[in-house]
């Protein structure tokens, strides 16, 4: 058996951000969970990146764990990917067992085949790029269909949460300095934006980006081949979810959200899409639009943004 753990215990996220997770504590704690698990450890990896203690084990499993701090996180996570599984989405992670140590939990789940699109994105031909985003959509356009009553959802309805964003937006905006040109147009924008799918409730991953697209070569062509990280996952919106593909997968390239969008099957002459993608892209429980605007093409004004990013 391995030593006792002696994992961190942070009291906020300024605590968190300071944790090594590439140290002795975490690798002892990862070989303690093969441990309870049973799994065969020939070789254990540590990722270099990412918001979370992760370790990959023996090629097939990852183990994700959880400060005591971030246990909603754990919860949200574990029953979305159980809610998955059930549903025989197969571009989930399959969860192999959970639990705890040190007060840490923790997450065995079945490691995704393939590459992240962060990883190959330079090596792919636009047509290629076209490709994985027609077949993004028609996932997502599958996720968002999901018979969601069957899912253990215990975060905030749907309009609390938006309503919450609403009255933080203009807080979060100035404390991330965004420039005064862009951050005084934000409530006129919001308010003059009018949504479709409110009442809507459909799963949404909320964290689309090229890390969490995981692709592989089969016969020659590149396919998705899964999707993880999903401890942001909720219930609300479906085009909630298009705003980090825009922002992420698509980096503001029109033509790679039009094929998204072709995928998905949405009506491509809806010219007020754009500015609810724009939206959600401030309201965003992680927006940051001074980040977005080092990323993205620049614009005049937020509809300029809006029809740049998302058309």
């Amino acid at each position: 058996m391995t030593q006792n753990l002696n994992l961190p215990n942070p009291s906020n996220d300024q605590e968190y951000d300071q944790i090594d997770f590439r140290g002795e504590p975490f690798l002892q704690a990862a070989v303690r969970i093969c441990e309870l698990e049973g799994i065969v450890m020939d070789n254990v990896k540590t990722f270099k990146t990412g918001s979370s203690p992760v370790f990959e084990v023996s090629d097939q499993h990852i183990i994700k764990m959880y400060a005591p701090l971030n246990i909603k996180h754990f919860e949200t996570e574990v029953n979305a990917l159980r809610f998955l599984q059930q549903s025989e989405f197969r571009y989930g992670p399959a969860v192999r067992a959970f639990g705890a140590v040190a007060g840490w939990s923790y997450i065995v789940m079945q490691r995704v085949s393939g590459q992240s699109l962060t990883e190959v994105w330079e090596h792919l031909s636009p047509r290629d790029k076209m490709n994985l985003m027609l077949e993004l959509g028609k996932i997502v356009k599958d996720m968002h269909g999901l018979p969601v009553k069957v899912w253990a959802n215990e975060s905030a309805p749907w309009s609390e949460f938006i309503n919450q964003q609403r009255q933080n937006v203009m807080n979060r905006h100035t404390r991330l300095g965004l420039v005064d040109h862009f951050l005084n147009e934000i409530p006129n924008f919001l308010e003059s934006t009018e949504f479709k799918n409110q009442q809507r409730e459909s799963f949404l991953h909320t964290e689309l980006m090229r890390d969490h697209v995981f692709v592989s070569m089969v016969d020659g062509q590149w396919k998705i081949s899964g999707l993880i990280d999903f401890e942001p996952s909720m219930i609300g919106d479906p085009e909630y979810d298009f705003a980090s593909v825009g922002v992420f997968v698509c980096m503001g390239e029109p033509s790679l959200f039009l094929s998204f969008l072709s995928g998905y099957c949405a009506d491509l002459q809806d010219q007020n899409r754009p500015y609810r993608v724009m939206a959600y892209a401030i309201l965003h429980r992680y927006s940051n639009l001074k980040w977005y605007l080092k990323l993205l093409p620049n614009g005049d004004d937020l509809q300029d943004l809006a029809r740049k990013w998302f058309t």
